[in-house]
């Protein structure tokens, strides 16, 4: 997973839209009571009408849309590579184990309430151990941190990341980043930190009984996933089995699943 961005680290803060309006009235206010009235206006009077303007180039097409980076147009779905780098035939062609890892904090700090520093770096710690070494690890993706809407419940985040098979996945559990994680949760944070609450939740997906697609959508999750392929000068490369998909055989979720094509009703 990249690092988060500043921005992306603001977003994941418990704190409420509320409190960014009171920030920003303080903020105006201190500039009426510094500035000539006219003068401590127009921050909030430029920096609103560029966004109204940026809004409507962006919506007419003068400007690249940035919600748009990354949408593949049209259908597409993500299948297993084989060994020798060709596509399965369909989004079920092989095993896949799913992980969903959760960590919450009912703090009045959130993400900032003591003992979330040491989540974070436990957390990243495994996820770095696991990218390593993919080809043998089994790690074929992890998505960074989800945020479920809590409202004023606390906040959580939820990682998911998809593996080769269930032992890979138990290897992973028994290796040093996950044992040390697991060690200062039961010697330390347990006894210490009961606002922090952990959760996971593993599905082993037999072959022929998963199956996805995005329309006019940027890959997520399975779109994601990369399968290690010997080249031929030996070296391993990682190869995407996410593809634009036309035809029956990927109209429906079942056909896409490998089963039998109704050519009339998909």
């Amino acid at each position: 997973m990249p690092p988060p961005t500043p921005l992306a680290i603001l977003k994941l803060l418990d704190i409420h839209l509320s409190t960014y309006i009171l920030i920003g009235c303080v903020f105006q206010t201190l500039l009426f009571l510094s500035l000539p009235t006219k003068i401590a206006g127009l921050p909030a009077v430029v920096f609103l009408s560029w966004r109204i303007f940026r809004t409507y180039l962006i919506a007419t097409g003068v400007l690249p849309n940035p919600a748009s980076e990354g949408v593949i147009m049209g259908r597409a779905s993500a299948t297993m590579v084989n060994a020798d780098g060709k596509l399965s035939e369909n989004g079920g062609g092989g095993d896949v184990t799913v992980l969903v890892l959760g960590v919450r904090s009912t703090h009045a700090l959130g993400m900032l309430s003591p003992g979330m520093k040491d989540v974070g770096d436990f957390f990243m710690n495994m996820w770095e151990e696991a990218n390593a070494d993919r080809e043998n690890s089994g790690l074929l993706t992890s998505s960074p941190g989800l945020r479920p809407t809590d409202g004023e419940k606390g906040i959580s985040l939820v990682f998911l990341s998809y593996w080769r098979s269930l032992d890979d996945l138990r290897a992973f559990a028994q290796g040093e980043a996950h044992r040390k994680g697991w060690n200062w949760w039961d010697t330390v944070a347990s006894k210490n930190y009961p606002h922090i609450g952990i959760m996971h939740e593993i599905f082993s997906v037999p072959r022929g009984s998963w199956e996805n697609i995005y329309v006019n959508f940027p890959s997520m999750g399975m779109g994601n996933m990369t399968f290690p392929v010997k080249e031929k000068d030996g070296k391993t490369a990682f190869v995407s089995g996410l593809r634009v998909v036309k035809g029956p055989a990927w109209k429906s979720s079942k056909a896409r699943m490998g089963g039998k094509v109704d050519l009339l009703g998909g």
